[in-house]
C-alpha cells in the first residue's frame, strides 16, 4: 500500500467512521467546545474496553513509545495512522508493507479528522499538548505518553491469556500496574479459567472437539516452553511425554490428568513410535484433549510430522505448537551463537546418531567441511571421533574450535571446549554423554559458561580438561588491580579539564614518538584517546605488535556501505593489521570481554560503537525509553570492562576540543561519549592521549 503523501488523513467516505460527537444537540455551541476542568489526582477513572477493529486511530510520534502503542492497536485490528517526521525502523517497515499509514511530517491541525482515538507520543510536550487540545475540541479521547496528569485517557497494563484480557491501572505507577497485571494473569492460568479444563468453548456455547496438540517443550528449562504450549498443557486430559521434555511441568498438572511415559532411552527402554501414534489417536477419539509433549521443537528430529500424519489418517484434529529447538538454544546457554557477524554466516543442523560411512547416512560430510558454516550436531557424542576424523580428512582444519554442551538449560549443564582433533577425547575424559549438542566452527571459541543468559543454570562441571580454574577469573570487585587506578570504580575522573588539556599536560611524561611506543602487555585495561587522524589506532595496534593472536573488534560500519572515504579508511586499517589477528565485527562488547579466551582484545573504536548503539536504541532524539535502553547497554559494557580477565585496549575519540555541535542530537552524542570515556578511563590501568602522531601517557 505504501506511504501516502497527502498533507493529512482525508475526511469523507474513505476516512473511516466519524468521530464521536455530543448527543446534546440543543446545548450552546460554546459548551460543546469547552474543555473539562483538570481532574484531581484521586478522581476515580472509568474503565472501558474498546473494540477498535476497522476504526481509525491516530498516533502522533514515531519513536519507541509510539511503536509500543502501534503494536497494541494493530493487535486490536485498528486502522492505524502515524504522523511523525521520523519513524523507528520497525514502524518504517510497517508503513512500507502497508500495515499502517504513515505521514513523515510534523503534526498539523486537521490530522484528527476521522479518528476515534489519538495517542500523543512525541518527546516534545508542546506538540503533545497541542494534539490533546485539538482532541478535546473534537471530543476525541487522547492518551498522552508524557504527562499522565494532563491526559484524558490512560493506557493500562494489558495481559491476555486465552479469552481473558486483564487491564490494570495503578494511579500513575506503571511499574506497579505491570506487576499486578502479571500476577492476575498467572492467577487466571492457575485457576483453570483459561478456556475451561478440556477445551475452549466455541460459538453457540459448544465445547470444542477433542484434539491432539503436538507441543515443543523447549530445551529443558520449564520456563522456556511457549505461552501457547503451556496453555495446551494446562488444559490437557492426557499428556504423552518424552524423556527430554521439561518434566518439571508435569508436577503442575491438574489432578486426574493421565501421563503416558513415551520415553526412548538410547540402549534402554523405548516406546515404539507406532504405539505412540496409536495412543494419541485413541485418546483423542475418546473425547480427550491430548498433548504430545516433546523436548526442543517437534519438527527438528522429533518425529513430529509422523505423528501429525497418523492423526490426519485417523481423522483426528491435530495441531503443532512449535518449541525452541535445542540446536540453537543449548549453544546459547553456553554463550555460543550459531551465527555471528564476521565469524559465521550460516549454520547446518545434523543428526549424528549414524556414523559417517554407514549405509544409512545421507550426509555429505566433505561438502560440510568446505561450507564455512557452523555445524550443530545432535545425538552425536557416540560417533564424535568418526565425525571429527571425517571432517578433518575432508579439509576442515584440525584446530577448528569445537564445543560440546550437555544437559543444556539444566542444573547439570556442562560445557567442554577443545580443537576439533581433540574434542572427542576431551568429551570422553569429562565423561559427557547424550543429551548433548556439538558445535563445530569458529563460533565455538565464544563459549562462556559464565555469560549471563536468562534462565540458564551455571555449569555443574568443568568447562574443559586443562582449562584454567575458576579462581583465575578476576573476582567481582570495585577495586582495580593496580594502584594507579582510581579507588572508586565507575566514578568519572575528578578533574574537570578535558584529557590532554593544560592542567593534564603539566603532569605528562615525555612524549613517545613513532615506533617507540612502550608495551603494555601486563596491563588489564588500556584506553587510547585522540582526535581524528591523530594516530590513536596505530598507537593501540603498536602496543600489541609482536603478540600472538589478537581479537580485533571492529565496531564501525563494514566496508561496502557506499561511503568511499569510509571504505578507504577501513582498508587502511586492514592493511596495517597482522594477518594472524582475528577480526570480529560486533557491537556485543560485553560478550567479547566476558569470553574466557586468552587472546588480547583491541576495540576500535568506542566512538563508532556508541553511535551505532544509539542507532539501535533510537536514542538520538531524547526519548526517555530509548535513553534507558542506551544506559543499560553502556552499563553492561562498563561492567564487563571492569571484570574482564583479558588484556584489552580500547580506542576512542577525545571530544574535549571546545567545538559545540550545532544540533541537539550532536550535543547529546558529545555528552554521551564524554561520559563513556570518563567511565572507561576510571576503570583502566593506563590512559593514553594521541595528537599529531604523538602518544602521551596520562596515567
Amino acid at each position: 500500500m505504501g506511504t501516502p503523501s497527502a498533507p493529512h488523513p482525508a475526511s469523507g467516505p474513505d476516512a473511516g467512521p466519524a468521530p464521536a460527537t455530543s448527543s446534546n444537540a440543543g446545548a450552546p455551541s460554546q459548551a460543546a467546545s469547552a474543555t473539562p476542568s483538570t481532574a484531581a489526582a484521586d478522581t476515580p477513572i472509568y474503565p472501558l474496553s474498546l473494540r477498535l477493529a476497522g476504526r481509525r486511530v491516530l498516533v502522533v510520534g514515531g519513536g519507541p513509545v509510539a511503536l509500543r502503542r502501534v503494536a497494541g492497536l494493530r493487535a486490536a485490528d485498528a486502522e492505524v495512522v502515524v504522523v511523525s517526521p521520523r519513524l523507528t525502523p520497525a514502524l518504517d517497515d510497517m508503513a512500507a508493507r502497508g500495515l499502517i499509514t504513515a505521514y513523515r511530517r510534523a503534526y498539523q491541525p486537521g490530522d484528527l479528522d476521522g479518528a476515534w482515538l489519538v495517542h500523543a507520543c512525541t518527546d516534545q510536550p508542546q506538540v503533545n499538548e497541542a494534539v490533546a487540545a485539538e482532541a478535546e475540541r473534537q471530543h476525541v479521547w487522547c492518551a498522552r505518553a508524557d504527562d499522565a496528569a494532563a491526559s484524558a485517557a490512560w493506557v493500562p497494563a494489558v495481559g491476555r491469556t486465552g479469552p481473558v484480557t486483564v487491564a490494570v491501572n495503578a494511579g500513575r505507577d506503571p511499574r506497579r500496574a505491570g506487576e499486578l497485571r502479571d500476577r492476575l494473569v498467572d492467577t487466571v492460568d492457575a485457576e483453570g479459567r483459561l478456556a475451561g479444563k478440556a477445551a475452549e468453548p466455541v460459538a453457540g456455547g459448544q465445547r470444542e472437539a477433542a484434539r491432539v496438540s503436538i507441543v515443543g517443550g523447549g530445551p529443558g528449562d520449564p520456563g522456556l516452553i511457549t505461552v501457547t504450549g503451556l496453555r495446551r498443557l494446562r488444559a490437557a486430559d492426557v499428556v504423552v511425554t518424552d524423556r527430554l521434555a521439561p518434566l518439571e511441568l508435569l508436577a503442575d498438572l491438574a489432578p486426574g490428568v493421565q501421563v503416558v511415559d513415551a520415553a526412548k532411552v538410547p540402549g534402554g527402554p523405548a516406546m515404539r513410535q507406532d504405539h505412540i501414534n496409536h495412543a494419541l489417536v485413541e485418546h483423542a477419539r475418546a473425547g480427550r484433549a491430548v498433548v504430545r509433549l516433546k523436548g526442543g521443537d517437534p519438527f527438528v528430529f522429533g518425529r513430529g510430522r509422523e505423528e501429525v500424519e497418523a492423526c490426519l489418517a485417523a481423522g483426528v484434529p491435530v495441531e503443532v505448537v512449535p518449541g525452541i529447538t535445542s540446536a540453537i538454544s543449548v549453544p546459547a546457554a553456553a554463550g555460543i551463537p550459531v551465527t555471528h557477524r564476521g565469524v559465521s554466516q550460516g549454520f547446518c543442523v545434523l543428526a549424528g546418531h549414524v556414523r559417517p560411512g554407514d549405509s544409512r547416512s545421507s550426509v555429505d560430510w566433505a561438502a560440510l567441511a568446505r561450507s564455512g558454516m557452523t555445524l550443530v550436531l545432535l545425538m552425536a557424542v557416540d560417533h564424535l571421533t568418526a565425525i571429527a576424523d571425517t571432517l578433518i580428512s575432508a579439509g576442515l582444519p584440525a584446530l577448528t574450535p569445537g564445543a560440546v554442551v550437555s544437559d543444556g538449560w539444566t542444573r547439570q549443564q556442562r560445557v567442554i571446549t577443545a580443537p576439533l582433533a581433540e574434542l572427542a577425547d576431551a568429551v570422553k575424559l569429562a565423561g559427557v554423554t547424550n543429551p548433548a549438542v556439538v558445535v563445530i566452527g569458529d563460533v565455538a571459541q565464544l563459549a562462556a559458561g559464565d555469560l549471563p543468559v536468562a534462565g540458564a543454570n551455571p555449569p555443574a562441571g568443568p568447562r574443559s580438561p586443562g582449562a584454567p580454574a575458576a579462581s583465575g577469573t578476576p573476582a567481582p570487585s570495585s577495586t582495580p588491580a593496580t594502584s594507579g587506578t582510581p579507588a572508586t570504580s565507575g566514578t568519572p575522573a575528578q578533574s574537570s579539564t578535558p584529557a590532554g588539556g593544560p592542567a593534564a599536560a603539566e603532569q605528562l611524561p615525555a612524549p613517545v614518538l613513532g615506533g617507540t611506543i612502550p608495551r603494555t602487555r601486563s596491563a588489564r585495561g588500556v584506553l587510547v584517546l585522540g582526535g581524528a587522524r591523530s594516530g590513536k589506532s596505530a598507537t593501540a595496534e603498536g602496543m600489541l605488535a609482536g603478540d600472538g593472536p589478537v581479537d580485533y573488534v571492529a565496531t564501525g560500519t563494514p566496508p561496502g556501505s557506499g561511503d568511499a572515504e569510509w571504505d578507504t579508511r577501513v582498508a587502511e586499517h586492514q592493511r596495517r593489521r597482522p594477518p594472524h589477528w582475528r577480526t570480529i565485527e560486533t557491537l556485543a562488547l560485553a560478550e567479547v570481554l566476558a569470553a574466557p579466551a586468552t587472546a588480547p582484545v583491541l576495540v576500535d573504536c568506542l566512538t563508532t560503537w556508541l553511535a551505532r548503539v544509539m542507532d539501535d536504541c533510537g536514542a538520538w532524539d531524547g526519548d526517555q525509553d530509548a535513553a534507558r535502553a542506551l544506559a543499560a547497554r553502556i552499563d553492561e559494557t562498563i561492567g564487563a570492562w571492569r571484570l574482564t580477565g583479558r588484556h584489552v585496549i580500547a580506542v576512542s575519540n577525545e571530544i574535549g576540543s571546545g567545538v559545540v555541535p550545532g544540533t541537539a542530537s550532536g550535543r547529546r552524542f558529545r555528552d554521551e561519549l564524554g561520559r563513556l570515556n570518563s567511565r572507561i578511563a576510571a576503570d583502566s590501568d593506563e590512559v593514553w592521549f594521541c595528537t599529531a602522531g604523538i602518544a602521551r601517557r596520562l596515567r
